[in-house]
């Protein structure tokens, strides 16, 4: 065999090497002519567009309609596909990011763009230009829930709780092409879920049943707590055909499928997340997504959801603090931080301000100061965790009050301050 034959055969073994990269790389690649027809692509391209081979080779760039949007999700017309740029200038582009719908599962993939032309011999107009694409669905999508979750973030700071899930619920349905959500949390017994909030479009176009807040045992609710008992997440898309299937509320909406997923802290679920009638099927990518997210917002709705049981516990508090029928007054190394109604009114002054700052000293009569630096020092000391004894204050106008002091010490946010209970006894000591 001369040499020449030799290379002959070498060039066929090396273009057919080069054809089997092109069927078998997870890069996808087409060839598209100057007048936008398509002639070549290789499997991975068929797979990012849902298209089989017959359904692609033959169609036209140009006069064929392609579902193709930006980053910002405005559509991308034809004149600004990446191909077309390249034919036009001469010029490759590079690392464009778009989305193309896929036809079969009709959702968007996000990819990565190279459009590179091609030019015979000699000459500086291309004939065609090889397009690759690079699926980065799964880096596009963790991007989009780290955002989503940035956001949840800042939203909680001027927004409730219940505002908050409404959100968080909004941003899913986003990530997942979803028209329902819901957010439920499960209490420490497993098996009484709180009813906490729909998403805007739920409560908006589909559901009008009534339930908000309401707590109910795991047994009563439909299907959806599925993902409770199998301490996993949930995929129902024929929820029609499922045999446990139970009948919804008045007012319900309508679910035809659904995914829902469990947040688990120390080995117990403490919420549940669901969407649901997305257009086609709930897929692994989807349970993948919506469970990354529901654990990634949990801490951001339990610390919501503990600042305003805080908040509640605070309001109650203080109506009780002012509607005490005694005297109260809250000090710290001696100085007045807070004092209610009842030990403004016995003082005879008109505001908590005119005693806010000062020593409590100051509206003990002296005849008493002396018992009451004793008494304080004995708490100090340990000697007594509580003390009990009368002492004479100064009223705004200079009389003279007998009350009656309960006194210890509490530890609220790591520093030690004096609550004190009066109460009047000037009139018993008169009888």
């Amino acid at each position: 065999m001369t040499r020449k034959t030799d290379q002959k055969w070498e060039a066929v073994d090396l273009l057919g090497s080069y054809h089997i990269l092109f069927e078998t790389m997870s890069e996808g690649v087409f060839f598209q002519m100057t007048n936008g027809t398509l002639v070549e692509v290789n499997p991975a391209a068929l797979e990012i567009l849902g298209l089989a081979r017959e359904e692609f080779i033959g169609r036209n760039t140009f006069s064929d309609k392609w579902d193709i949007i930006r980053e910002d999700g405005s559509h991308c017309p034809g004149e600004e596909h990446p191909s077309a740029i390249a034919m036009k200038t001469g010029n490759a582009v590079m690392h464009k990011i778009l989305a193309v719908r896929n036809a079969a599962t009709n959702q968007y993939v996000w990819i990565v763009v190279n459009a590179i032309p091609q030019f015979r011999k000699e000459e500086t107009t291309p004939y065609c230009v090889m397009v690759t694409m690079h699926d980065i669905r799964w880096h596009k999508r963790a991007e989009d829930i780290w955002k989503a979750r940035i956001r949840i973030l800042e939203y909680s700071n001027s927004h409730s709780l219940d505002e908050l899930l409404t959100k968080t619920l909004d941003e899913l349905e986003q990530l997942t092409g979803s028209k329902i959500g819901f957010y439920h949390f499960l209490e420490a017994d497993q098996q009484t879920l709180s009813l906490q909030n729909w998403s805007s479009a739920t409560l908006q176009k589909f559901c009008t049943a009534e339930g908000k807040g309401r707590h109910y045992n795991v047994a009563e609710a439909g299907v959806w707590v599925d993902c409770i008992l199998q301490r996993r997440p949930v995929i129902h898309n024929n929820i029609a055909t499922l045999p446990h299937l139970k009948g919804a509320p008045s007012g319900h909406v309508e679910v035809v499928r659904e995914l829902v997923v469990p947040v688990f802290r120390s080995d117990k679920i403490v919420a549940i997340l669901g969407v649901g009638n997305k257009p086609t099927d709930y897929t692994n990518e989807d349970v993948e997504a919506v469970s990354r997210f529901a654990d990634l917002v949990w801490e951001i709705a339990e610390r919501k959801r503990t600042e305003e049981a805080l908040k509640e516990n605070e309001t109650k508090f203080r109506v009780l603090f002012e509607e005490l029928k005694a005297g109260v007054t809250l000090t710290h190394q001696g100085i007045v931080v807070d004092v209610n109604k009842r030990m403004i009114e016995a003082l005879g002054f008109n505001n908590r301000n005119e005693m806010i700052g000062k020593n409590l000293l100051d509206f003990i009569a002296p005849d008493s100061r002396q018992l009451a630096q004793q008494e304080k020092a004995r708490i100090q000391k340990e000697e007594s965790y509580e003390i009990s004894t009368e002492l004479n204050f100064l009223r705004n106008d200079n009389s003279i009050l007998t009350l009656d002091m309960r006194g210890s010490f509490v530890e609220i946010c790591g520093k030690i301050y004096g609550l004190s209970v009066y109460h009047n006894v000037s009139q018993r000591k008169k009888t």
